[in-house]
């Protein structure tokens, strides 16, 4: 059923009411898992440094508090809902929220539910069905396309914040930080050589991930603009391929749907929008680099993929061959610098 956006108006002003009464106990997380309030049923959906709830009344919601309230945070939040509304409204491949509160104090973010699945959750089942893996090339087109879309149509949103993700200054202190080891001269190297800018006038997601974009057969949406902001488009188009490139690192996985979605989304999204191959396999080197870093202290059972165990080995592999220069991975593999 399609509900007029007067009705989803109404009811998120009634939720809005609800949530500012109760804003501790939501925030806290102290009302327990499921819950009435006011003939609302409130389902924890995750706890973490935001406390998100699915929310059901006439129609479906979802509601992110912020357990900390920041500043910041909010206003990457309404830039992003705004900012993506207005590059995206007229594409119709994208199915984002049609209503989304965001509010200072209490801080939180109220969105009315979209249609789909979370991406990674849909690439862990369905890359072992050749024939539904074969069906997700084309969302990986449209992924790319949408993701384009974005960057072209908010190209030069110079009021927004600035994107909170830095992945070139934070490798910086990565290798200067934490102790040495056999990499940390390589990835000194690298970053001597071959260190981009973070910063940017065109608008960016901030935070790409797969669990943070929704797919269904005809449609895509995105989740979660608190990472929001100006930045480098380089940013939001290297986290799928580093991600997709990280699954090499898995126990057992088919690869190959990994590749091909790659080619997919880069194909989708250079047929909106040019971009430069050599910056794009220096950002994605930035995200391999910064998880090597990452898994370092990582017991072997709790370094995974989308919770698929990785191989602790092809790690150093992949990123040693990722830093040299003219390596077989970006050549070869995914054929970004061709």
């Amino acid at each position: 059923m399609n509900v007029s956006i007067d009705a989803l108006d109404a009811e998120a002003d009634r939720l809005c009411a609800i949530v500012e009464a109760h804003a501790e106990g939501l925030r806290s997380g102290s009302l327990g898992k499921r819950f009435l309030l006011d003939g609302v049923t409130f389902k924890l959906f995750a706890r973490g440094r935001n406390m998100v709830y699915q929310l059901t009344l006439q129609d479906q919601w979802f509601l992110k508090v912020l357990r900390r309230p920041s500043p910041e945070v909010i206003d990457r939040e309404r830039a992003g809902a705004r900012t993506v509304r207005a590059a995206l409204l007229d594409h119709p491949q994208y199915a984002g929220s049609r209503v989304i509160r965001v509010r200072d104090a209490p801080a939180y973010v109220l969105s009315s539910q979209v249609p789909g699945r979370p991406l990674n959750k849909i690439m862990t089942v369905d890359a072992w069905l050749p024939q539904r893996a074969a069906a997700l090339d084309p969302a990986f087109v449209r992924l790319g396309e949408v993701l384009a879309t974005l960057h072209a149509n908010a190209a030069r949103a110079t009021d927004a914040p600035s994107a909170s993700t830095q992945p070139f200054g934070h490798i910086r202190d990565l290798i200067e930080h934490n102790p040495a080891d056999p990499m940390t001269d390589p990835l000194r190297r690298w970053y001597q050589r071959q260190h981009r800018t973070d910063g940017g006038t065109g608008f960016i997601h901030g935070n790409f991930r797969f669990d943070n974009i929704l797919s269904s057969p005809t449609q895509t949406a995105f989740l979660d603009f608190e990472n929001s902001g100006t930045g480098s488009p380089y940013q939001d188009l290297s986290r799928p391929v580093a991600d997709l490139l990280l699954t090499s690192l898995l126990v057992m996985y088919p690869c190959t749907h990994s590749q091909r979605w790659t080619h997919a989304f880069l194909k989708g999204y250079a047929g909106v929008r040019p971009y430069d191959a050599e910056i794009l396999w220096d950002f994605v080197c930035a995200r391999l680099a910064r998880y090597y870093f990452e898994s370092r202290g990582k017991p072997f059972w709790r370094l995974s993929v989308r919770g698929i165990p990785v191989v602790r080995r092809r790690l150093h592999t992949l990123l040693k061959e990722a830093i040299t220069p003219g390596g077989i991975i970006g050549e070869r593999v995914f054929s970004l610098r061709s």
